[in-house]
């Protein structure tokens, strides 16, 4: 996992993203903690690597939507995410795949990303920092892991879903 808390680490990463055939996507929040909300981190994996983006470490994220909204992205539970970045940078996707939409309609009864996870890749995700304050820095290791793991095993999810489907 790549932490990217600098613009020279942002720059090298865009230039994997856009290299990228699919990127998988996900954010974090401090709604649970803050009234007004803020993107506190925005995680995404392409093809061998996983990067946490820290919006907070003022970094112009402008350049990486522009490249993101061209490509094929995965989701699970897109509508917070969706709604976050369109408040926050105008991101408007080109094509998304949706895990828990997708486990909706095949029918399981179980569709949070931690059952996928283990029903699909056989790992079990902790959940213990689902209510952090994405907010507070620095961020532990603990946090920065769960937050990569968020997005890490979308792709593996979406094409055994997708065979399904």
């Amino acid at each position: 996992m790549i932490y990217i808390d600098d613009p020279t680490l942002l720059e090298d990463a865009l230039e994997r993203f856009k290299s990228s055939p699919w990127a998988s996507v996900d954010t974090e929040a401090d709604s649970l903690h803050h009234y007004v909300e803020k993107l506190c981190l925005l995680q995404i994996s392409i093809p061998a690597k996983d990067f946490v983006i820290d919006p907070l470490a003022s970094l112009d994220l402008k350049p990486l939507m522009t490249v993101l909204e061209k490509k094929p992205l995965i989701f699970h539970g897109a509508d917070f995410d969706l709604r976050l970045l369109k408040k926050h940078y105008d991101f408007t996707p080109a094509s998304i795949f949706d895990t828990m939409i997708a486990a909706q309609i095949l029918g399981y009864e179980k569709q949070g990303l931690a059952d996928l996870a283990h029903r699909h890749c056989q790992v079990v995700l902790p959940k213990g920092a689902q209510k952090a304050d994405w907010s507070k820095r620095p961020l532990d290791e603990t946090l920065l892991a769960y937050a990569a793991n968020d997005t890490h095993y979308l792709k593996i999810i979406a094409e055994i879903m997708t065979e399904e489907l």
